[in-house]
């Protein structure tokens, strides 16, 4: 987690495509930390931490003008990584990039490498950090499930529908470890 200033503001974006199966993985979650945010007993539990929940597509370099603005980050996605499907992926900001990229490319020094016809988040987020560091939260946090299925259809695949609340519960841990860096218990 960070140890950089005070976060009292967290953006938690949804990234996906819900037509296109597992790809759809980043909108479920958000969208169930909205209905248990909306019925108190979440936001309760963070009252030291202005929250904002958003769904995206593909935000390609629009997701850098959606981070501006706040102490933190939580980016959720399906994260293609080789892992069994509906495994769970957590990394903070740079090493999501190295992660992605050495998965892609066979090793992260391909970073270099990367062009505006390339841009998935480990992109964005390295176009970010090499061009635009102050614009960024001061910690950028990505929860990924590992998808089986991306292709056109509806409907999240069993394993990963399966790993969507637990994804979820993570997603709180994180805004509840912020919460307690807030009021100063960590």
């Amino acid at each position: 987690m960070s140890n950089g200033p005070e976060i009292t503001s967290v953006k938690i974006v949804g990234c996906g495509n819900p037509l296109r199966r597992d790809d759809g993985a980043g909108i479920a979650a958000v969208r169930l930390l909205r209905q248990e945010v909306s019925r108190g007993n979440r936001r309760a539990r963070w009252p030291n931490l202005r929250l904002e929940i958003i769904e995206v597509d593909c935000p390609g370099l629009a997701l850098l003008d959606l981070l501006e603005g706040s102490g933190a980050a939580l980016i959720v996605d399906a994260v293609a990584t080789g892992d069994r499907p509906g495994t769970l992926h957590r990394f903070e900001g740079w090493e999501f990039v190295r992660t992605l990229i050495s998965a892609r490319y066979g090793s992260s020094r391909h970073v270099a490498f990367l062009t505006s016809h390339d841009l998935g988040l480990a992109s964005v987020l390295s176009l970010g950090y090499a061009l635009y560091p102050e614009r960024l939260p001061g910690a950028v946090v990505i929860w990924g499930v590992e998808p089986e299925a991306v292709r056109f259809g509806e409907g999240l695949s069993l394993q990963v529908a399966r790993a969507v609340p637990t994804l979820v519960a993570s997603i709180c841990e994180d805004l509840d470890w912020w919460q307690r860096e807030a009021v100063g218990t960590t």
